[in-house]
């Protein structure tokens, strides 16, 4: 079982907080480099590495959206009546772009620069 403190200690650590800083919010110490040591010991303790990793867990899950769940949601959007023309082709773009039904823009101009790419078709 893991004390408040060192529970504090490691929800700081999963917020990316620095070590020490973590360390020296929830424990008396005399300078920063005593408290990055303690906390580098107290990352070692398997209780609260096993913890570390259940905080963890949530984050290393998909949490950006799949093409697929884009794709519903634009059509979704683009299929409501409600929704004006604008919207409606700009969600249409998307949609094109997302599923690759066009091929992106091959030349960006940048003050006196341009610069051309050149797409390879992957399914060959």
């Amino acid at each position: 079982m893991l004390t408040q403190q060192q529970i504090n200690f490691t929800l700081d650590i999963s917020n990316k907080v620095p070590q020490g800083q973590a360390y020296m919010a929830h424990y008396k110490v005399k300078s920063m480099a005593v408290a990055d040591v303690c906390a580098s010991k107290l990352l070692r303790i398997p209780k609260i590495q096993d913890y570390l990793a259940t905080l963890r867990q949530p984050a290393e899950k998909a949490v950006i959206a799949t093409r697929d769940e884009l794709g519903e949601t634009y059509t979704t959007l683009f299929k409501d009546s409600e929704k004006g023309v604008r919207d409606r082709v700009a969600c249409g773009k998307e949609i094109a772009g997302l599923y690759g039904y066009y091929a992106p823009q091959k030349n960006l101009i940048l003050g006196d620069i341009t610069i051309e790419v050149i797409y390879k078709d992957a399914t060959k």
